[in-house]
């Protein structure tokens, strides 16, 4: 490989964004992109998301200057069939693409997906491997990176080091009409260690927000923090931190 042409490593310290593309029998959609925010709070480990925030305030300008060169990119390497996960760091209104997955996302921008532009990843997938395509009608018409002018969000909750000894608010939260999906990773008597922090294994869990304004949506993450506590076993508060709406 030459790297004559290859500029210099430099630290990234700038946006950070996702696109998510479904592939189906052949034809690949961009199928949703989102703005990522990570936390600056701990000093170990790699930066852990905090927040995702969908549709992305790029979603425009990656369409004009990238979206093309990843469908040449898809069509080029013979992919039919598959979903495909991209994250970037934008800087000055140039896209530095980074960790790549072919497969369903941690994230789960699938989720969104489903219950905003009714088509379902997974069962896409199952499809596949039991009859050799992905079964999806009018795709090219459910699809909409847009999310139909709505604002959707996915919001992390991280953990500090300790035994979790209570957990308040969280079926309050599960009843709330904007958040349409709960993700629970961490219970009752589990323990976030110094081994998982600045990892994806001190995340509580997942919170999954839809709303028809980015007021609203902004109302919404409020609730979930104000009415989610998670203490340790000697009362102490174990939430990380709380999201600042004003970012979005």
């Amino acid at each position: 490989m030459n790297m004559d042409n290859c500029p210099d490593p430099q630290y990234m310290d700038c946006d950070d964004m996702l696109v998510y593309y479904t592939i189906s029998d052949g034809t690949p959609y961009l199928s949703a992109a989102a703005d990522r925010y990570t936390t600056k709070a701990q000093d170990i480990g790699s930066p852990v998301c905090s927040l995702a925030m969908y549709p992305s305030k790029y979603l425009n300008l990656y369409k004009e200057k990238v979206h093309k060169k990843v469908i040449k990119l898809i069509r080029d390497t013979g992919i039919k069939n598959g979903v495909l996960n991209i994250q970037f760091f934008v800087e000055k209104n140039i896209f530095y693409a980074y960790d790549p997955g072919f497969r369903l996302q941690g994230e789960a921008p699938h989720l969104h997906l489903n219950k905003i532009n009714e088509f379902d990843n997974r069962k896409m997938l199952i499809n596949f491997s039991l009859t050799s395509t992905t079964n999806e009608p009018n795709l090219k018409n459910k699809n909409d990176p847009n999310f139909k002018g709505k604002n959707a969000s996915t919001l992390w909750i991280l953990l500090k080091k300790g035994v979790i000894g209570k957990i308040n608010g969280l079926n309050r939260i599960k009843k709330y009409n904007k958040v349409f999906e709960v993700i629970q990773r961490l219970y009752l008597g589990d323990e976030v260690s110094n081994e998982m922090i600045g990892t994806e294994r001190q995340v509580f869990g997942r919170f999954y927000i839809i709303s028809d304004s980015l007021k609203e949506l902004k109302d919404s993450i409020k609730f979930v923090q104000h009415n989610l506590q998670v203490l340790d076993i000697d009362g102490s508060d174990m939430i990380l931190e709380v999201f600042d709406t004003n970012k979005l």
